[in-house]
């Protein structure tokens, strides 16, 4: 179909407008960074810390504290911290820019009718990589700058904050995603075995 849902045309739009809104999203993350005067760092207590009476509270292991940071504050690390923070949304953008790529590949694909093919098989694999990839490399830059924070403030008893919910949901779509290319892989060859009785 060259028109209308489900047509080539009417995804590729559909992926263009999500690009559009990735970018933006991006940029305006980029330029909160720039144009503040402080950095937001995640940190919790370190393993083995006694809990600390805080605001009528505890502060135990496994919590977590967005401490804000004047950047006047981090002395020489302020840069490489900027840095880290205006790279963490930028490569969250790429990563989301190439799952994008192999999905509308994929797609046109299967709507031109060879869902089968090694061009689908390939870009399903590209899909599941950008999945995986996309918790894991952008908090690389931002566990840097949080350890950056905590390293220039001199917060011995402090470790920077990090979830592991992100990286089950990744590797259970890429999961997912693994099982259709099976079932991609086992459709060509039932559409080989086919041909050949033929």
């Amino acid at each position: 179909m060259a028109y209308g849902w489900g047509s080539l045309r009417s995804t590729m739009w559909a992926i263009l407008c999500l690009a559009a809104a990735t970018v933006a999203w991006s940029a305006w993350r980029v330029v909160d960074v720039v144009t503040s005067d402080a950095v937001i760092a995640p940190i919790e207590p370190r393993s083995g810390t006694p809990p600390t009476p805080l605001f009528g509270g505890e502060l135990a292991v496994g919590n977590r504290i967005d401490l804000t940071v004047d950047k006047a504050d981090l002395g020489r690390l302020g840069g490489f911290v900027e840095f880290c923070r205006i790279v963490e949304p930028l490569a969250a953008m790429t990563v989301i820019l190439a799952g994008m790529y192999f999905a509308y590949r994929f797609s046109a694909e299967v709507i031109r009718g060879t869902p089968f093919s090694k061009f689908a098989s390939i870009n399903l694999i590209g899909l599941a990589v950008s999945v995986v990839a996309y918790p894991v490399i952008p908090s690389i830059f931002g566990l840097l700058g949080t350890n950056s924070v905590i390293g220039a403030l001199d917060l011995d008893d402090f470790d920077a904050h990090s979830s592991a919910v992100g990286y089950f949901v990744a590797i259970g779509i890429a999961s997912f995603i693994q099982f259709v290319y099976v079932l991609t892989r086992q459709g060509a060859k039932l559409a080989e075995d086919t041909d050949g009785l033929v």
